[in-house]
């Protein structure tokens, strides 16, 4: 499998990535396609009896990267649902305008969300998805996006164990924020790219790429709803303006699943 980490100590990991995003649009023969997927489903242990898995659909390795869950297989609980299924990096309420990594570190929100904020606190998710999760991202709640900011950055891995070395990393690298309100008051959800992640697409909007800007939208996403996904990588931000997620700090440190609480585990909060 490839190694993100030394593709950015080598300093190329856009040119590597340009690379790979062609490659994983490529069609390839059948035979190869199949011994490719294979690999890489063992290489990370995915449970395939999850997902919707035709051998014979997959005639890129896009197509499989982006493989959809059976129906019925996740379930979206009540209040505050996962956007995205991963590991819970760091989460809980915030203050001074400053949202923590892992291992104490600290960055600013205004430079996340490219703007000047009005408020000092909040409360937060950050959900790390693995070469292992399943890579698309959907409304964890009823809600209207108002503005979508697609800032193209750096690609720089977004693993655990690096993103406490480097506090600026989600806020210089590409990614996609999407602002909106709902029920629990206004949100924002940051899509964040890194090495050889290819693109981030949005589901309910067209046009959407790096550099573009959309304000002043009234767009509607059912809780649930697909809102975009990732062609490779990466990590969502889930934000809030206020105290709606200060209890997810109890998740930290576990594996979330899709549509699963963020406010209260429905599973029993263990350890390791």
């Amino acid at each position: 499998m490839i190694n993100s980490d030394i593709i950015q100590r080598i300093g190329i990991a856009r040119a590597i990535t340009g690379i790979l995003g062609l490659l994983a649009y490529c069609r390839f023969p059948a035979w190869l396609m199949k011994r490719v997927v294979r690999r890489y489903i063992r290489a990370y242990n995915i449970n395939m009896d999850e997902f919707e898995y035709d051998p014979a659909r997959f005639t890129s390795f896009n197509t499989f990267f982006t493989r959809h869950f059976k129906p019925g297989m996740r379930i979206f609980a009540e209040g505050v649902a996962s956007p995205a299924e991963g590991l819970i990096t760091a989460a809980g309420s915030f203050s001074e305008g400053q949202l923590f990594h892992v291992k104490g570190s600290y960055y600013p929100v205004s430079a996340l969300l490219n703007q000047e904020v009005q408020f000092a606190e909040g409360s937060f998710a950050t959900i790390y998805l693995s070469p292992a999760d399943y890579h698309r991202v959907h409304a964890p709640f009823d809600c209207t996006v108002n503005r979508i900011d697609y800032r193209r950055g750096k690609l720089k891995t977004v693993k655990p164990g690096q993103v406490g070395k480097e506090p600026l990393l989600y806020c210089e690298n590409d990614r996609v924020i999407i602002e909106g309100v709902s029920e629990y008051g206004r949100f924002y959800m940051v899509l964040v790219g890194a090495v050889v992640v290819g693109r981030i697409r949005l589901a309910f909007i067209d046009g959407v790429r790096k550099g573009c800007f959309f304000d002043n939208l009234q767009t509607d996403l059912v809780k649930g709803e697909e809102a975009g996904l990732f062609e490779l990588g990466s990590t969502v931000i889930l934000l809030f303006e206020n105290d709606t997620l200060a209890k997810a700090e109890l998740l930290e440190g576990k594996h979330v699943l899709l549509g699963e609480s963020l406010v209260q585990s429905n599973r029993e909060l263990k350890s390791g």
